[in-house]
């Protein structure tokens, strides 16, 4: 993923130079990714970015007409409410003429370093929703900042061993969830933050905003609303699809995507749709997004997950690991194959992520009362304590939830994954949409009312295609709520016949039921069926890789236990799928992030 590093040191030293190749070598993820250095401040100040092989990438490195202020930022940044196409010398006016208040001003996401040559201090910022993550960490003297956990890791044996509470906080929330990372001593800058360094220093750390300011926010009467953000919605998809280089709608069978599709008007020539699919069947996915994409005039193709991935999984499981800082397994090994295939239709890549979060009050993230009798009892402690403060993490508003504890905390695993292939573009994450949508009726977002007004508002034939659960957006459709209901028959069905397999009917399925539930539901609705490879084409690897991969962190895990979970997971018994991908994500981490030369 593009990647920005940045070594600010008391002293100029030949050392930091060296620790810069190496933390930018880190993440060199492909053989395509282009890079850059800058020394800065008399040899105190070191910036670096590695990426994607061109200026799509969301990279930029821009200098005052002094040369004395410089402006290094990754992602997709506008300046005020005008598409600066990411130019960082917008950056620079708006820093000039506000100070450090001028990140206030900035919509999108991104993160960034500024560095004032005169004023010898630097700032680290990023996005309000914390979607471009920045680490950092201080050592004898000397602050590294980094997009990417790995880029601190290479620099120091002292960081390479993991946090107790950032781990406990993986295992029970499926990611950390505060200004504690995965390892110890690497913090992360929560969502709004600036970090003013001076001299190999920290001057301290502030929030430039607060999702409280949006909040208090009179509301719009409905009609008001609904008019306000069908056309924010149409410019942010204009938008997200301008581009002199091949664009492609990753599209669902769900409401979000389809709202992208509606708000194109088909004479996007560089536009074409894909949809990721199962190995067993065509998914509902599949189905109505060929129906959409054909409605809508454009292309569709389908990039199946199936016996090439799983004859190479060892091999994107282990790079999967490492890309995304170890907070993602099995199912990133699937995201890496998949978006690598999508590279090749086309290198950006426009999704419909977070608009259920966003407008209809999805929510995907919850604390995990997994079985973990495997860890020790340092550990437990540590899990427990993580489930109170769960608690408070999560005692907000829905909407405030979704956008600044979901999206930044659960969504950084996939999405660094993700962005290492492709350059990764959404419509909902918009300041002015977002601070928009906390003036909605609060009945709208209960529901698909604000989604299927933004589908009608652009092309109502979209609204005639049943969505994946069976959904149709329109009343008119007396037969829908029969279809809604078979599908999510089956939806349930085949989670509980796969990942969400209880222990109770894993026993019965070891007896034959297995083959029965995966000839019958596998594929209706998922392309990833890991409980049913599990147990065949990846066993040998699952147990080879746990038996052998414990070493160095036994004092986590308690082996015997491991290994006798194994065998139940594996002979039928019982599911720990979760538990098994938590298990191989921290052994691949030890192996490839911590366990390293020097």
């Amino acid at each position: 993923m593009p990647g920005i590093v940045g070594i600010f040191s008391s002293s100029g030293q030949e050392e930091i130079a060296i620790a810069l190749r190496k933390m930018l070598m880190s993440m060199r993820h492909e053989e395509w990714y282009s890079e850059g250095q800058q020394t800065l401040d008399e040899g105190h100040v070191f910036i670096g970015w590695i990426g994607h092989d061109d200026s799509h990438g969301g990279i930029r490195c821009w200098r005052n007409e002094s040369g004395n202020v410089v402006v290094l930022c990754m992602g997709g940044v506008v300046c005020g409410h005008e598409d600066s196409g990411n130019q960082a010398s917008d950056i620079i006016d708006l820093y000039e003429k506000k100070g450090e208040a001028f990140v206030g001003d900035l919509n999108g996401s991104f993160c960034g370093i500024l560095v004032d040559q005169k004023q010898r201090k630097a700032f680290a910022f990023n996005d309000r929703f914390g979607v471009n993550r920045i680490f950092l960490s201080e050592l004898k003297g000397t602050v590294y900042f980094a997009s990417e956990a790995k880029a601190l890791l290479a620099i120091s044996p002292e960081l390479r061993r993991f946090d107790p509470v950032g781990l406990s906080e993986l295992l029970t929330c499926g990611c950390t969830i505060g200004e504690r990372s995965l390892y110890k001593d690497i913090e992360v800058l929560p969502p709004a933050s600036i970090c003013v360094v001076e001299r190999g220093r920290i001057l301290r750390k502030t929030r430039y905003f607060n999702p409280g300011d949006w909040r208090g926010q009179d509301r719009l009467e409905e009609k008001e609303f609904l008019s306000e953000v069908r056309e924010m919605m149409g410019k942010l998809v204009r938008d997200c699809t301008k581009s002199c280089r091949p664009v492609g709608i990753s599209l669902t069978g769900g409401l979000d995507s389809r709202m992208v599709m509606a708000c194109l008007d088909g004479q996007h020539a560089q536009v074409s749709c894909y949809t990721f699919g199962s190995m067993y069947r065509d998914t509902f996915d599949v189905q109505v997004a060929r129906d959409v994409s054909r409605a809508s005039g454009f292309q569709h193709s389908v990039i199946t997950l199936g016996k090439e991935f799983l004859e190479l999984f060892p091999k994107y499981l282990n790079r999967a690991v490492y890309v995304s800082d170890g907070y993602l397994g099995i199912t990133g090994a699937a995201e890496l194959y998949l978006n690598a295939q999508a590279r090749a239709i086309a290198p950006i890549r426009v999704t419909g992520n977070y608009g259920g979060e966003l407008l209809r009050g999805d929510r995907a993230f919850k604390r995990h009362d997994s079985r973990i009798p495997f860890i020790s009892q340092d550990l437990i402690r540590c899990v427990e304590k993580t489930k109170l403060a769960f608690g408070r993490f999560e005692d907000v508003d829905p909407l405030t939830f979704a956008l600044f504890r979901q999206v930044p905390y659960m969504g950084y695993g996939r999405m660094a994954i993700e962005r290492s292939q492709v350059i990764l573009r959404t419509p909902f994450l918009d300041n002015d949409l977002a601070k928009l949508v906390y003036r909605a009726p609060t009945r709208l977002l209960k529901g698909p009312q604000v989604s299927a007004h933004i589908i009608s508002s652009y092309n109502s034939d979209l609204l005639k295609i049943p969505t994946d659960r069976g959904l149709f957006c329109t009343e008119s459709w007396t037969g829908w709520p029969l279809m809604n209901a078979y599908r999510e028959l089956l939806f349930k069905t085949e989670y509980w016949s796969s990942h969400g397999m209880p222990g109770w009917l894993s026993k019965i399925s070891s007896l034959g039921l297995s083959a029965v539930l995966q000839n019958n539901f596998l594929g209706r609705h998922k392309f990833q069926h890991y409980l049913a490879w599990s147990r065949t084409s990846l066993s040998s690897y699952i147990r080879e890789t746990l038996s052998a991969g414990l070493r160095g962190i036994e004092d986590l895990f308690h082996r015997k236990r491991v290994m006798s979970m194994v065998d139940e997971h594996l002979s039928g018994r019982n599911n720990y799928l979760d538990e098994i991908d938590n298990l191989l994500t921290l052994c691949l981490a030890a192996q490839t992030l911590l366990r390293r030369d020097n």
